[in-house]
């Protein structure tokens, strides 16, 4: 008897015994149910369905599509080759994927969630969860807590949900939401698309094209290098970039500071409201179009260079017509 686990070795591998001692495969074996206290589970090479129920419970999948239970308590399952789906339940949980496409939710608890080969869908539930997608195009969900979730290899999509969370992409071309909370997405190498949803975000595209949609709130991003577009929204927004040709494309309600070398700035059709600011900085050259209304006309100010603008802290638009072209011919920018 393990000293760790004083009871039985649970129910399982008692059904596998009694499988062979009838002259039985041991693929036939399906049902396998734990004691309610600290079990040990191996399954069959047929699909299984385990269901650990109380205590704190190792679980070890082996060949099929098997189907995992933990219950209660600080359990550790890790599924086989096959297509299998784990469900930690309540409990601080450790659960890993085997080399097929499985399914891991965390449950209640914090949990740890590791995806390893395959595509898999990893979802934390509640808690401060720690999600690895492994290698594979991979889902992630933080769900609510303190989440840290990693792409991993492939091309994953990951859900911060609520929560301050950390979300990385690596390798590939992912797709990151930061949505409620003050967030820290990173794309890492690749195409990427980061969302920083509500909140004071910091967003880190990493090296390729990247789009970074800022959203709500005073948030900071980075564009690295690569040819980014960057989409500030709501609030006071800080964006730099490091090589490459960029873009940045503002809403009517963002206020934007940025120091690209090459900057690309679009107003369209917007009633930008007095205050508007946009940052100078260390820009080389700026190239905007922006439609200033008032009054129901709108005046368009055309921007080919910045060269005597950039001892300026930055360029105010009061949404004031002519008065903005004017100003902007004063600083020699027409």
């Amino acid at each position: 008897m393990h000293p760790r686990f004083p009871t039985t070795l649970a129910t399982a591998i008692s059904a596998v015994a009694l499988a062979l001692a009838l002259g039985a495969p041991a693929a036939e074996a399906k049902k396998l149910t734990g004691s309610g206290r600290s079990d040990v589970f191996k399954g069959t090479p047929g699909s299984d369905v385990i269901e650990a129920k109380g205590g704190n419970d190792i679980i070890k999948s082996m060949a099929g599509d098997d189907t995992i239970y933990a219950g209660f308590g600080r359990d550790q399952a890790r599924g086989g080759p096959g297509a299998d789906d784990l469900f930690g339940q309540d409990g601080d949980d450790t659960l890993g994927g085997g080399g097929g496409n499985d399914y891991l939710d965390g449950g209640a608890g914090n949990d740890n969630i590791q995806g390893n080969a395959g595509n898999d869908e990893l979802v934390g539930g509640d808690g401060s969860d720690s999600l690895n997608g492994g290698s594979g195009n991979d889902s992630l969900d933080g769900g609510p807590g303190a989440d840290r979730l990693m792409g991993g290899t492939g091309d994953d999509v990951a859900h911060g949900g609520d929560g301050d969370d950390t979300i990385i992409g690596i390798d590939g071309n992912d797709t990151l939401y930061g949505e409620a909370g003050n967030d820290h997405l990173s794309g890492g190498p690749g195409a990427d698309f980061l969302d920083l949803g509500d909140g004071d975000d910091i967003g880190d595209g990493g090296d390729g094209d990247d789009i970074i949609w800022m959203g709500a709130g005073n948030d900071s991003v980075t564009g690295d290098a690569g040819n980014d577009t960057l989409i500030p929204g709501d609030g006071f927004d800080d964006v730099y970039a490091e090589e490459g040709s960029n873009k940045i494309i503002a809403t009517a309600d963002a206020a934007v500071r940025s120091d690209f070398e090459n900057f690309f700035c679009r107003f369209v059709n917007r009633d930008l409201g007095a205050g508007y600011l946009i940052y100078v900085g260390e820009i080389d050259q700026l190239e905007a179009d922006a439609a200033l209304k008032r009054g129901g006309c709108a005046k368009v100010v055309s921007v080919a260079t910045m060269e005597e603008a950039l001892a300026l802290p930055y360029l105010p638009l009061n949404a004031q017509g002519n008065l903005d072209i004017d100003r902007a011919r004063a600083l020699g920018m027409l």
